[in-house]
């Protein structure tokens, strides 16, 4: 252990002890009530709590996590912290699957309901407004209570409101469910970005950040390809019955193997278990006293959020990444349209081979994510001109290119999307939006 200006021991009150007589008296305190302890673990700093430090703030014990401590997140394994955004990743590309395989199953909650094309879109619409209420209020909250029960909450939900959805009785019934739905399902979009800023550090986010953003370009597509069969084949009810039991497993694995990354919330476990074994009630995590007051959630971590949307420019020019994720979903509506039997389409009669035709989107997705490296390239040369010191701009080059991509691509899916025109021109112009997305 590290101790440093640390009391961990009361002071005589006729006199303030000095920093070495401080740190004595902590090594004291901790040798008399903890040399079995000692004996035992001190050989390894394998231990969650042996590689930590102690430092004094406002006169109590606050433990932090040492340099090289294996317990922060930012020096796990690199196979583990890739492995724990890949996760995360890919519950945000789940959640958007649910999204978008909606819209295959539509004109079946259509038929069944007796409703129109304009009801059964509202369907679709409820669910991303869930996505848009929801990061306001449960993104917050991780930040309080931790990522892993924020998680284990929302995803139960998630999973348990398929049922309803799958037995329901009337439209009223399919629209609440899947604005619950898209509440529920809004952590894995809001928190993936937080996850990796837990395991890693800023500079060298790159990469894990680069798979946070494909699985958002991708996810919405890919529910339509892997659900248009399930719909046209066994209708729309069991195409919730699937979700069901697929999200129903990864709330499992979130259970078992997905760790807490945030590190306020390990530094307070290891701070609990300190105070355990030393008998020492002063040693206290970062901001953990601050939780104990009141309010403190209320007005830090659920109204700040509604602050920087109104009062960050930031928070305002990210309505543009909005309206462009707005146009993805577009796309089922246009699909159809442009390669199914209606409209002078192209005459594919088979809704799993329509949406199929999604994967353009994936593949204009991946490709242009193949160009991270390059990406990463810039950004660390820029990284070195500037001594060190972070250069956010700088990750902004590939998408300076990206930007022109997009009308480009919408362009070119809307003008040769007539029967008479090859199939393959709408799909290379949606693989150009993908690739801009």
């Amino acid at each position: 252990m590290n101790f440093s200006s640390n009391d961990m021991s009361r002071p005589a009150p006729q006199s303030t002890p000095s920093p070495p007589d401080l740190e004595k008296a902590a090594h004291a305190h901790i040798d008399d009530r903890s040399t079995e302890h000692d004996q035992t673990n001190s050989a390894s700093s394998s231990n969650s709590h042996d590689a930590h430090t102690l430092a004094a703030q406002n006169g109590e014990p606050v433990v932090h996590f040492s340099p090289e401590d294996r317990d922060d997140p930012h020096h796990w394994p690199t196979w583990k912290r890739y492995g724990v955004v890949t996760f995360a990743s890919w519950l945000n590309v789940l959640v958007c699957v649910c999204v978008s395989g909606y819209s295959t199953g539509q004109e079946g909650v259509e038929s069944s309901f007796g409703v129109s094309a304009e009801v059964g879109t509202v369907g679709l619409s409820l669910y991303i407004l869930g996505f848009a209420v929801g990061p306001l209020l449960l993104a917050p909250l991780s930040e309080f209570y931790g990522r892993k029960p924020v998680y284990l909450a929302s995803w139960f939900v998630f999973v348990v409101f398929q049922i309803p959805l799958s037995l329901a009785p009337n439209i009223g019934t399919v629209l609440v469910c899947r604005f619950i739905q898209g509440f529920a399902g809004s952590p894995p979009l809001a928190n993936t970005g937080g996850v990796v800023h837990d395991v890693f550090k800023r500079d060298e986010s790159g990469y894990a950040t680069s798979i946070y953003a494909l699985s958002s370009t991708i996810g919405p597509p890919f529910g339509n390809a892997v659900s248009g069969y399930i719909a046209q084949q066994k209708g729309w009810r069991w195409l919730f019955w699937v979700y069901l039991i697929v999200f129903g497993a990864h709330w499992l694995l979130i259970l078992f193997f997905f760790p807490e990354t945030r590190s306020t919330i390990l530094l307070i476990k290891k701070a609990k278990t300190l105070r355990k074994e030393t008998g020492n009630e002063k040693i206290v995590a970062p901001h953990e006293t601050e939780r104990t007051q009141p309010g403190h959630l209320w007005k830090v971590s659920l109204v700040r959020p509604f602050k920087f949307l109104l009062t960050e420019p930031i928070t305002m020019f990210s309505a543009l990444n909005g309206f462009t994720f707005g146009l993805i979903f577009l796309f089922n509506e246009a699909f159809p349209l442009i390669f199914g039997p209606a409209n002078g389409g192209h005459g594919l009669t088979h809704s799993g081979i329509v949406n199929l035709t999604f994967l353009s989107l994936v593949t204009g997705s991946i490709i242009g994510w193949l160009f991270t490296p390059l990406q990463e390239l810039v950004y660390q040369r820029k990284l070195a001109e500037n001594q060190g010191k972070s250069v956010p701009e700088a990750r902004m080059a590939c998408s300076l290119i990206g930007t022109f991509l997009l009308p480009i691509g919408l362009f070119l899916a809307a003008w040769t999307s007539y029967q008479n025109l090859p199939f393959i021109a709408p799909l290379i112009g949606a693989a150009i939006f993908g690739l801009g997305f």
